[in-house]
């Protein structure tokens, strides 16, 4: 991703925020649900809603109580406008990003973004006045100070402390920024990627492995660095995220001995103790959170580029949910598409609706508050919530 292509940060308003868990017995409904949608015509049609009507209402035809359906989000664009990079701050119509790739919320519904692309780090206010918090547009280092006197280069990953001050993924340092734009280095030689509600920092280890910094400095290995799969490939974490359990959540991807670029991805899920407990293959994964009823969901955007000679890829460019056996549905955007030379483009785009009519242009960082799920959405310049 090129520091200059578009990002937006969009916002995502989701129905059914209660929804926890979605179990097996919601199978045959969905599985209904998805034949109507793709396959059904005229009469098929009709006869076919009435079934997953009548089958919702009794349980899904196995016998049990009625299941929630998959969750579904509206996408709405909040900030940036879509195909246009820039530094301009100003409301929300006047301001401009450039490739966002990390963004944090405050329960007050303040957002805040790494705007990549111009090395600096953005406020989003409840006012929705756009501000540039620390750095200098387009003036790149690693130079602690206030506001514009700050420097970063190209700062990623983005999160929010117990004590309200940000910490960001900087060029492999972590930087703390805090409400006032005083920036200092946290961390000379890892990458942050998550912080606990202890203050407890998450960073690459010297082995690739999950390190664990407290506030004190004492640090321990978390999660050991991925393994070897049978293609021999090795993977390597690129964002972390952690519940009110102690549950540690990695976005994995893997990459071929050559060093060619990333082919495909999971995410995993480890118990308190680094035992993992679940997995899901996930196409290119980018961004986690996990929100106060633990529901995990993941960012996607990239493609699987191993089909040959066709050079077709298969691409996501979506917001994804886990429901309580670690099973996927999509949220908002495309997951799984087909995309063909020399545009690559199916499945991408800047379409703010429901579910699967959004479009997203490779989404990165998600973040969580009571108001909703933000998307630093790279691709398109933007930014976005999913509200209760």
């Amino acid at each position: 991703m090129r520091a200059g292509e578009d990002a937006v940060i969009r916002e995502l308003h989701m129905k059914n925020p209660g929804i926890q868990t979605v179990s097996h017995r919601a199978e045959p409904i969905r599985a209904r649900v998805h034949w109507v949608r793709y396959h059904a015509q005229g009469a098929r049609l009709l006869c076919m809603v009435a079934l997953t009507a009548v089958l919702a209402a009794c349980g899904g035809g196995d016998g049990g109580g009625g299941q929630p359906p998959p969750l579904t989000g509206m996408v709405t664009t909040i900030a940036g406008t879509p195909g246009q990079a820039g530094s301009s701050d100003g409301s929300i119509a006047q301001a401009r990003f450039n490739a966002p790739q990390g963004v944090a919320v405050t329960d007050a519904g303040v957002v805040y973004v790494a705007d990549t692309g111009n090395h600096t780090i953005r406020r989003i206010g409840a006012d929705g006045v756009v501000s540039t918090l620390a750095g200098t547009a387009g003036a790149s280092g690693a130079v602690d100070g206030t506001g514009a006197a700050a420097r970063f280069t190209s700062p990623a990953h983005l999160v929010l402390g117990p004590d309200g001050s940000l910490y960001a993924s900087d060029a492999g340092i972590v930087r703390k920024i805090t409400q006032a734009g005083v920036v200092t280095t946290v961390q000379q030689v890892n990458s942050l990627l998550a912080i606990d509600a202890n203050g407890n920092l998450y960073s690459y280890g010297p082995d690739a492995s999950v390190m664990r910094t407290t506030p004190a400095g004492a640090t321990s290995t978390v999660v050991a660095k991925p393994p070897v799969d049978s293609q021999m490939q090795q993977g390597f974490y690129f964002a972390f995220a952690i519940d009110g359990q102690g549950n540690f959540y990695t976005a994995e991807r893997v990459v071929s001995p050559t060093g060619s670029l990333p082919k495909f991805g999971l995410v995993r899920k480890f118990n308190a103790q680094g035992v993992q407990a679940a997995t899901a293959s996930v196409v290119f994964p980018t961004g986690l959170v996990v929100d106060n009823a633990g529901r995990p969901y993941a960012a996607c955007g990239g493609a699987v580029s191993n089909q040959f000679p066709s050079g077709t890829t298969t691409g996501c460019s979506a917001v994804l949910a886990f429901d309580g056996t670690f099973a996927a549905s999509t949220l908002a955007g495309v997951d799984q598409a087909l995309r063909s030379p020399p545009g690559y483009t199916e499945g991408t785009g800047s379409a703010d609706g429901p579910g699967a009519t959004a479009r997203f242009k490779f989404p990165a960082a998600l973040a969580v508050s009571a108001a909703g799920i933000y998307v630093a959405d790279t691709g398109n310049h933007t930014v976005r919530r999913i509200q209760p």
